[in-house]
């Protein structure tokens, strides 16, 4: 999730519900006050997610996950720039023929992205860290493979369901994505870093969530060690840390009421979630 200029957020994820495939990118526009303004459902004939979203400077967004419908094989980091209103500007596949996946994404200076996940084609390991960077089409400089490929864009009906009810219907229309495969993992704009870990948040668990103030944590794990838990507001900022054994209960009263990250570290690997404190 991301605010935008505004007041309002863009929240980008993963819906079973709606669009092309078995899964796709969703992404939903609301306002400051949680109505919602745009919807759109993006992917293809197999299954995609979104695990991160950016504001750009010219007001559009950057999203990007995992897509087992495009690119080199198995799963491929997805790059999609959307505009204003969620249109598609552009898409990428990239990665390897065996897993790729991508967690987080970061407009840079020259107005291109740097995208940070893990791989499972290239390194040393299981999986290892995976850093890319492009330029403003997206494009990975190092290689100029591709292939042109054809995903849907859906437009669904989403609801919001707190204290009042809110949805947003639109129309659908085509987009284009455009796949890149990675020949040789040596070259200098792709980086792999040794690091034996896969990130998955299913046996995280946070409750109550709204929170008035007293957090409970839970993570099923087989051990006994303590963990590291980070709080971050929206700007960035780690306004609390704690470290506790699980399961615990963490204290947020003395937090302003909105949206934190929540995020876990142990031997395990690092788990993130969003708190709403109220």
């Amino acid at each position: 999730m991301t605010s935008t200029p505004d007041s309002g957020f863009v929240i980008c994820g993963t819906s079973h519900s709606f669009g092309a495939g078995k899964a796709d990118v969703i992404a939903i526009k609301i306002d400051s006050i949680g109505n919602i303004e745009w919807s759109n459902a993006y992917g293809g004939a197999e299954s995609e997610s979104g695990q991160s979203i950016d504001l750009c400077t010219d007001g559009s967004f950057s999203i990007t996950g995992h897509t087992s419908s495009y690119g080199a094989g198995d799963e491929d980091v997805l790059l999609l720039k959307l505009s204003d209103s969620g249109d598609v500007q552009f898409g990428r596949a990239i990665g390897s023929d065996l897993g790729d996946f991508a967690r987080s994404i970061k407009q840079t200076d020259d107005q291109g992205f740097i995208i940070a996940g893990y791989t499972m084609g290239f390194g040393v390991a299981h999986s290892d860290v995976y850093l890319i960077k492009t330029d403003s089409a997206g494009v990975n400089v190092c290689h100029d493979t591709s292939i042109s490929i054809q995903a849907s864009v859906i437009n669904p009906t989403v609801n919001i369901v707190s204290s009042s009810v809110g949805s947003g219907v639109k129309t659908g229309l085509p987009a284009t994505l455009t796949g890149y495969t990675l020949s040789n993992p040596s070259e200098p704009c792709d980086y792999v870093i040794g690091n034996d870990e896969i990130l998955n948040n299913e046996n995280l668990r946070l409750f109550p969530n709204p929170t008035p103030g007293l957090l409970n944590l839970d993570w099923n794990i087989q051990s006994t060690e303590l963990v590291e838990v980070s709080i971050i507001d929206l700007n960035g900022r780690l306004v609390q840390k704690n470290i506790t054994p699980l399961p615990s209960q963490i204290n947020l009263k003395m937090l302003a009421k909105g949206l934190y990250v929540v995020q876990v570290m142990s031997s395990q690997g690092l788990r993130t979630k969003i708190v709403v404190k109220k």
